[in-house]
């Protein structure tokens, strides 16, 4: 318990940082503390001179090469993708190069295809600030039993006319991002679903041919193994709006889906010490308290976001452009 308690000192010290950081006009990520920027459980707070998952990369040194060089004609995929990407991407596909590569291949294609959740992707942008006043979402800094980490997605205003469907997606697959990114890599992801507040508005029809490609890219090439996901306060609104998303997903995500009719329910099945009282655990913090250290995290990423948005964009720009190559049209031969 002690060591929890410091794990909520911890972020609370983050959240107090961020919070003045956002107050002053001239602040940066470099007025936190340097003690404060990191736990061993939590995202760290990236700098812009972190390398994440340095230990990994001098691991795989010869797999990522491998990698690469299965790669350097591959018209989607940049070649200047970074040592830390690809390692994520190992880590995925249990570090066989060529699951790492046909992973690869197809998350970058999906991005190319979905521009609406890869392009613009500004932390700082009014519909991303928008995102963390309308919902709630965490990486709890306790893994499950199986080393899993634990994030968990509820809403925090229930309006659905606040609820912008792209932009929630887009903010939260940069959220995973994050925190694979600012986090030792681990086996898997538990992924807890809030449904208090649901209603079918926030998934509409208009919506759903949308909803298909992006459900697909996280089940099919996210760079998280999905090992379970917890619905919980699963009310018959959150029933139904599963059954209009249930065509879309695949039999090892169905398999994986628990539905419980209270939140605290959950601390029956997962280990009550890695969850917070909300869910009926034991783990000192909030889950409001949490989501204030992602959005911290997320901010801490922007310039990673950036940087991933000019390569791929490059790359798609020359894989659309008409080739340059003026056909051999053979005549027939006069008689």
């Amino acid at each position: 318990m002690k060591k929890s308690k410091r794990t909520a000192n911890q972020v609370m010290k983050h959240v107090k940082a961020v919070r003045s950081r956002r107050e002053g006009p001239t602040a940066s990520a470099n007025s936190i503390p340097e003690s404060n920027r990191s736990s061993h459980t939590l995202p760290s707070v990236l700098t812009a001179a972190s390398t994440p998952h340095a230990k990994a990369i001098e691991l795989q040194k010869m797999t990522i090469l491998l990698v690469r060089e299965k790669l350097i004609n591959d018209p989607l995929v940049p070649s200047d993708i970074t040592d830390s990407q690809i390692v994520e991407y190992l880590n995925c596909t249990n570090f066989d190069p060529d699951r790492c590569v046909s992973y690869l291949k197809t998350a970058f294609k999906t991005m190319m295809e979905l521009p609406q959740l890869f392009t613009g992707r500004d932390p700082s942008a009014p519909e991303a600030i928008q995102f963390w006043n309308v919902v709630y979402m965490a990486a709890f800094p306790k893994k499950s039993k199986e080393g899993y980490k634990f994030v968990y997605f509820g809403l925090k205003d229930p309006d659905p006319s606040h609820f912008n469907t792209v932009w929630n997606m887009k903010m939260y697959i940069m959220a995973l991002e994050a925190i694979v990114r600012s986090s030792d890599l681990v086996p898997g992801f538990i992924f807890i679903l809030d449904g208090k507040g649901t209603c079918l508005s926030h998934t509409p029809i208009s919506q759903l041919r949308f909803l298909k490609k992006a459900i697909g890219y996280l089940q099919e090439c996210s760079l998280v193994n999905m090992k379970k996901i917890h619905f919980v306060n699963a009310s018959s609104m959150v029933e139904r709006a599963y059954s209009l998303l249930k065509p879309f997903l695949n039999v090892n995500v169905t398999e994986s889906l628990f539905f419980y009719t209270d939140g605290t329910m959950l601390a029956k099945t997962e280990d009550p010490s890695t969850l917070p009282p909300e869910l009926g655990g034991t783990l000192s913090g909030s889950i409001p308290l949490f989501t204030e250290h992602l959005r911290e995290v997320v901010e801490s990423n922007a310039e990673y976001f950036k940087e991933d948005e000019d390569r791929r964009v490059m790359k798609f720009r020359e894989a659309r452009k008409p080739s340059t190559d003026t056909p051999t049209i053979k005549r027939p031969e006069s008689r």
